[in-house]
């Protein structure tokens, strides 16, 4: 199994960030309802937001576990973790989370609404210093909780 996750966040200063998650996995459910997935694996990633491996691919591993369950065939939920590190240094990680709705308008067109959960801790180079309090505060070194909406199109071939 393999995922593959591109994002760029301004907020953030994430110029990009790209990972590729490849592992062997197991299907633990496989129903018409529902779908869990937990696939460990080799994780290789290419980001930019002014950190000490910006630009330089870098291989580590890490976990995903992807459910969902179909309530019905036009409502669904959604969730999925992944969590990663490097090999060069493990003190660096990651954790995405997602929890979600999609809901069937028709056939084709459905609407989407959901919850992103990212945590990285990867900025020890854009430290600030809170004068008189001796505390250091690292600015990706914090959970950040996204609301998304979105509509989704199913492209579906002739039979």
């Amino acid at each position: 199994m393999s995922r593959t996750i591109y994002s760029v966040d301004r907020v953030r200063d994430i110029y990009h960030s790209f990972a590729e998650i490849v592992g062997v996995g197991h299907k633990w459910l496989n129903t018409p309802t529902d779908k869990l997935d937990v696939v460990p694996g080799l994780v290789l990633s290419n980001e930019r937001k002014n950190f000490v491996f910006d630009d330089k691919w870098e291989t580590g591993y890490g976990f995903l576990e992807s459910y969902t369950h179909n309530f019905n065939p036009y409502v669904s939920l959604e969730e999925r973790v992944l969590a990663r590190t490097i090999f060069n240094d493990e003190s660096f990680y990651a954790y995405d989370a997602y929890v979600g709705f999609t809901g069937m308008l028709s056939k084709t067109l459905g609407i989407k609404v959901g919850f992103t959960y990212n945590f990285d801790n990867s900025a020890p180079d854009r430290a600030y210093f809170v004068p008189g309090v001796n505390a250091v505060f690292y600015p990706s070194n914090k959970g950040v909780l996204t609301f998304t909406t979105g509509f989704q199109y199913k492209f579906s071939t002739p039979p």
